[in-house]
């Protein structure tokens, strides 16, 4: 499918409904789900669309009401839409204060994809210390801080990922174990998954890829493993 064709434009600020706060955006994340808005996987509800699912930057007016106490001037991450602009209204609940160690470079690109990496190894399936996990597509933005937080969990992980410098991305943030599927010799991403956990197979899979990995990550699953599909890379 062709990307559908983008431009700049100056429009007028945006209106804020009752509890929102305008923020002028100093950083905005590039999410997988920006790039299927863009290729229209998904459908925008109008267009032209502006997109953006996370970014960060410093509240200038805020609308009553304000449960959460932000004050002009405060630095902040959010979650929404209509990043890719200089100014996005976004409702209050969306917002968290960034914390003055962290720059908002960081904050914009870890807010959504962090949330959901924590969800799926806390919640989806609350990995324990000691537990082999299989990361599919280890090196991308939820993929590498799933790696990381696994890695201070205390859990084996095995990342997959698709040429050898993805592999080392995958290794330096926490994967202990890294598989490239797309080696062009050598013994597949399955037996090899099978021969590091010594042909029991993995407590835990999540696999974002879809058509092209699901039957493996059921195969690779131990007995009373778990499968979590998180995404659909390939249909």
């Amino acid at each position: 499918m062709s990307p559908l064709p983008s431009m700049m434009k100056s429009i007028p600020l945006p209106e804020l409904n009752e509890g929102d706060v305008l923020v002028k955006n100093t950083f905005v994340g590039i999410n997988f789900v920006d790039i299927y808005y863009r290729t229209g996987v998904y459908p925008s509800k109008s267009l032209p669309d502006i997109i953006g699912n996370e970014a960060s930057g410093t509240i200038v007016a805020i609308r009553e009401p304000n449960p959460l106490g932000f004050k002009v001037g405060d630095r902040v991450a959010w979650m929404g839409r209509g990043g890719y602009a200089e100014y996005t209204a976004v409702n209050h609940a969306t917002c968290v204060i960034i914390p003055s160690e962290v720059l908002d470079r960081d904050a914009a690109s870890v807010l959504l994809m962090g949330m959901t990496a924590l969800s799926l190894v806390k919640k989806a399936s609350a990995v324990q210390k000691g537990q082999s996990v299989l990361v599919h597509a280890a090196a991308g933005g939820v993929g590498l801080l799933m790696c990381q937080i696994l890695k201070d969990m205390g859990a084996i992980v095995i990342g997959t990922a698709g040429s050898p410098q993805k592999c080392a991305l995958a290794k330096e943030h926490g994967a202990t174990h890294v598989i490239d599927y797309r080696a062009s010799s050598g013994a597949g991403w399955i037996e090899q998954v099978k021969e590091i956990t010594n042909g029991q197979g993995v407590d835990v899979v999540y696999d974002s890829v879809g058509k092209d990995t699901w039957e493996g990550s059921m195969d690779v699953a131990k007995r009373n493993g778990k499968v979590v599909f998180t995404g659909v890379a390939t249909l």
